[in-house]
């Protein structure tokens, strides 16, 4: 059986990303590559990444990745899904030993890596408003109208687990 593309939803206002096909994910194989990924995150910052990485866990449970944007600003903290893209594209000597593995977890994820997705800066990270739209139109195509609905409710539901 073919596997089926995982297909995501947003919602205005946010760029936090709810997975409308919960069911289609491989949980077992999500998990064999964020253990994978938590196993050669040795060398990151544990107390900086940690809830990312606690999100990480929790995803095939809840089906959410968060963005985690600062109030009133343009910029985000690491705690979100754009902190795994960071690990993915940069040339930090911490992050040789983890980046394959990063690869490979937003690879199973997202099925594409944009290039300049996401800046690091001053502490923050900077998503590039442009490159996030194109992105996000290649994984949530597919998306009714009633599949966002669908999805928002059992979103809500899915957070108090």
């Amino acid at each position: 059986m073919k596997k089926r593309k995982l297909t995501w939803a947003s919602y205005t206002g946010t760029k936090n990303l709810h997975l409308v096909n919960l069911n289609d994910l491989d949980a077992d194989k999500y998990d064999q590559i964020l253990n994978e990924f938590i196993y050669k995150s040795e060398s990151i910052n544990k107390r900086a990444d940690a809830r990312l990485l606690y999100q990480l866990k929790t995803f095939a449970r809840r089906g959410i990745l968060y963005s985690h944007k600062y109030e009133n600003s343009n910029r985000f903290n690491r705690s979100g899904y754009f902190n795994l893209y960071r690990w993915c594209i940069t040339d930090h000597h911490a992050a040789r030993k983890v980046g394959s593995s990063a690869k490979k977890l937003w690879k199973f994820l997202f099925t594409t890596l944009p290039s300049g997705l996401v800046d690091y800066y001053d502490n923050s990270l900077i998503v590039d408003e442009t490159v996030w739209a194109q992105w996000y139109n290649q994984i949530s195509q597919t998306v009714t109208g009633s599949e966002k609905i669908t999805t928002a409710f059992k979103s809500i539901i899915r957070q108090f687990r």
